[in-house]
């Protein structure tokens, strides 16, 4: 980490942060309509994460996967989204 810091320097750094904060900001506005987003600030946005409830499709999908002895995880969706692009 240190190393990195250092590596940047004072403007890399800054353009950084700011890069994580609009891509992290992209992505939740662009996910928004399909899960709902956790602990947004005052102004809607967040930081350089964002947290996705995903309660309602582990609970849809476990009466599915019960049958057949499986579940959803949050790894699973986090491994579809990339698959459709988002990371």
């Amino acid at each position: 980490t240190w190393m990195y810091i250092k590596m940047l320097g004072s403007s890399g750094l800054e353009a950084a942060t700011a890069q994580a904060i609009l891509n992290a900001n992209y992505m939740a506005n662009r996910l928004k309509g399909s899960y709902d987003v956790k602990f947004l600030g005052t102004n809607g946005q967040c930081a350089h994460e964002f947290i996705l409830d995903i309660n309602p499709i582990k609970k849809k999908a476990a009466k599915v996967l019960k049958e057949h002895g499986g579940s959803i995880v949050e790894a699973d969706v986090a491994k579809r989204l990339i698959d459709y692009g988002f990371h």
